[in-house]
């Protein structure tokens, strides 16, 4: 991170030791104080669980720690995310090294052994003229902590999207104060790649919990440990560590799902808020296939030998480029894995079995953009390629059996997606000449991958155990559409996946009049982390599922479920959820043909 105008490289004493940060001052009696790069947690070898830093828990630091620079990133793929270069992430804020509008989504260094750390932004003063800044004895403020999407593939919470300084500048002028954190976590092949040889070597390490001893899910591992360490440690950066909430965005909040779901991931949060995406998003990966998937890259990469310690050690020691490189034809398997180590049971249960949410969480907001899939479907149309509706069927939709008695679901698939004209939420801008295909298929996608089960999921969570004497906070959940776009975003575009990103982070290159809708959205957000209820959102409930409409002129409004949104009626919702049921019945086999 570069020093502005107004930033200042200020020393401060904490429990931990002392630290050199960057503090940044507002029109209050205080500023920001940034510290980055904190390391949360060792890595000792690639594709080894994390570890608890082995330093004293109570001064890990000597000297004055340097934290006024971002740590590095995971090593990551060069390339677009989606295939095509023009598609912008975030809107037009930047150009990318074509020369594309975009915004940069990866790092400015990586590595691999040291990318497991995070950034603090938080209320600190700061002596007159001085270089020493001070924090509020005792203090103990709300914790928004953000996940960062990317397809697990690509991305870094130092980025310039995820800056928290604007939201606690925000907290600050209205009362109510936030800590912000932003984590990096492990990518790709580093973070999820599976098999019998690496999950053999790992079966004796003594020193690692049973259940993360798999290389399958170290992605989710990690998150579970940066949230480990800020319940830990966030109170001498005057955070409450009692009153944590996890964000993330697409992977980010898929991520932040299965903590919630997967006991072996449970971490002591009551609060949540996923954005643009469930796990249903990215769908689990059978080990088999994980299996497969291995083998296909240790055939790629020429790596071969007579024991399973041979080949992993092979794997192990070949550059970190060349691993990341030539291992991404297997991108797609790069996504949490049904291991049976640390994921034992399937999560997606959780749609029908309210018992098996995280028993810490208390409170939701899951929102969704106006136009999820288009991202996705800009780069197929960018691609000029066909669409042909049996196919993405068969993708998406198990074959039929006898065992769930949800009918012929193929055959129900092929009549609800039919007639364009029945999608007119997913339908785009004329000019863009969509043709008719592509809106059946966005609808398709949008119900498939984001709107049914956001609606699944909610049903569940407001059907979990109520308030008692023993859990006497009452279960609440939100939900929002965001359909505000931003000068920045791409005119022929409609609202889509990242549209609302920018503007919860408040973010600096927002004109007057965008900054001002975004503040509606923010603040709501900052009242959730506190514990109360957004001022002016309805909650969801069973009895009256309403949605918190933020529309293309600023304004907000609340709209029931049956009013259209998405294009999801009841009997869109009733044919997803026994689709789910269909994919559950299929447990470890699944079917050849799903799309991952």
């Amino acid at each position: 991170m570069t020093a502005t105008s107004t930033d200042a490289v200020v020393r401060l004493v904490t429990p931990l030791g002392a630290i050199s940060a960057r503090w940044e001052e507002t029109d209050t009696s205080e500023g920001v104080l940034k510290v980055l790069g904190v390391q949360y947690a060792d890595i000792p070898y690639r594709w080894a669980a994390p570890r608890k830093l082995s330093s004293n828990a109570n001064a890990p630091w000597t000297g004055t720690h340097d934290c006024t620079q971002y740590g590095p990133g995971c090593p990551q793929i060069g390339r677009a995310l989606f295939g095509v270069q023009k598609v912008p992430m975030f809107g037009q804020l930047g150009t990318d090294a074509g020369g594309n509008a975009t915004m940069d989504i990866r790092p400015d260094r990586e590595d691999e052994f040291a990318c497991l750390n995070l950034n603090i932004y938080t209320p600190a003063g700061r002596e007159a003229g001085g270089e020493t800044a001070f924090l509020k004895s005792g203090r103990r403020l709300p914790v928004l902590v953000w996940i960062h999407g990317g397809s697990y593939q690509v991305g870094a919470g130092s980025v310039d999207a995820y800056d928290g300084t604007e939201l606690v500048r925000r907290g600050l002028a209205t009362d109510t104060p936030v800590v912000v954190v932003t984590i990096n976590y492990r990518l790709g092949v580093l973070g999820f790649l599976h098999s019998k040889e690496l999950a053999d070597g790992e079966a004796e390490k003594g020193d690692v919990p049973p259940q993360f001893r798999s290389t399958g899910n170290l992605a989710l591992v990690d998150c579970k440990y940066a949230l480990d360490w800020l319940k830990e440690n966030i109170h001498h950066f005057c955070g409450d560590p009692d009153n944590i909430t996890a964000v993330g965005e697409s992977a980010g909040a898929g991520a932040i799902h299965h903590l919630m779901t997967v006991p072996q991931l449970f971490v002591d949060v009551p609060r949540i808020i996923l954005s643009s995406s469930t796990f249903m998003s990215i769908q689990l990966l059978r080990a088999d296939e994980a299996q497969r998937a291995f083998d296909a890259i240790c055939q790629k990469l020429g790596v071969t030998g007579t024991s399973s310690t041979d080949i992993v050690h092979q794997l192990r020691d070949l550059p970190v480029d060349r691993l990341v490189e030539e291992s991404w034809f297997m991108s797609t398997t790069f996504r949490p894995i049904w291991d049976d180590i640390t994921i034992t049971e399937d999560p997606r249960e959780v749609a029908f079995d309210p018992t098996r949410w995280n028993p810490s969480l208390k409170s939701i907001i899951l929102g969704t953009c106006h136009n999820e899939p288009w991202i996705r479907e800009a780069a197929i149309i960018a691609g000029n390629k066909k669409h042909d509706l049996s196919t993405i069927i068969k993708t998406r939709v198990p074959p039929d059996t006898d065992t769930t008695g949800t009918g012929k679901l193929r055959e129900r698939a092929a009549q609800l997606y039919v007639d364009p004209a029945t999608f007119p939420w997913h339908a785009t801008l004329p000019k863009l000449a969509v043709p008719d295909r592509n809106h059946v298929s966005m609808a398709l996608e949008g119900h498939c991958r984001y709107n049914a089960p956001a609606t699944l999921f909610s049903r569940s969570f407001t059907q979990a155990s109520p308030a008692s004497p023993t859990s006497p906070t009452e279960k609440t959940l939100y939900r929002y559409v965001f359909g505000y776009a931003t000068e920045h975003w791409p005119k022929e575009w409609p609202v889509t996946h990242t549209a609302d990103i920018l503007p919860m982070f408040l973010h600096r290159g927002l004109n007057a009049a965008d900054r001002q809708v975004s503040e509606t959205f923010a603040d709501r957000l900052l009242q959730f982390a506190a514990g109360a209820a957004p001022h002016q959102w309805t909650p969801y409930t069973a009895g009256a599922p309403l949605l918190n409409m933020l529309d293309h002129n600023g304004g907000w409004s609340v709209s029931t479920e049956a009013e259209g949104a998405f294009d999801l009626t009841e009997e869109c919702i009733q044919f997803w959820a026994d689709v789910l049921k269909a994919i559950l019945a299929t447990g470890r086999t699944g079917w050849p043909e799903m799309a991952r």
